[in-house]
């Protein structure tokens, strides 16, 4: 199960549009700071809609304090995709 994010965490929603009418499917691969795979997902993006994810959500997180280094992901079709740093505590 994963780990949802707490008031006092700090995590990243990937975030996607879907550019076109069609729905498609956005898979993504989560790497750690090492460089190995810890963890993957894939969730469908309506058309002309948008989706997020938490990369926290992203593979089994058993420890909370791991740091994701990368996701890569992928999808067919035109998608515009962006990253955005959530937290409780943070400002702008």
């Amino acid at each position: 199960q994963a780990t949802r994010a707490t008031p006092n965490a700090v995590d990243t929603a990937l975030v996607f549009t879907n550019l076109t009418g069609t729905s498609t499917r956005v898979s993504m691969v989560a790497y750690d700071s090492a460089g190995r795979r810890i963890g993957a997902k894939e969730i469908a993006v309506p058309g002309n809609g948008v989706e997020y994810v938490l990369a926290s959500e992203i593979g089994a997180m058993t420890d909370t304090r791991r740091f994701i280094g990368k996701v890569v992901s992928r999808a067919p079709g035109r998608l515009t995709s962006t990253a955005v740093l959530i937290g409780g505590g943070l400002t702008d």
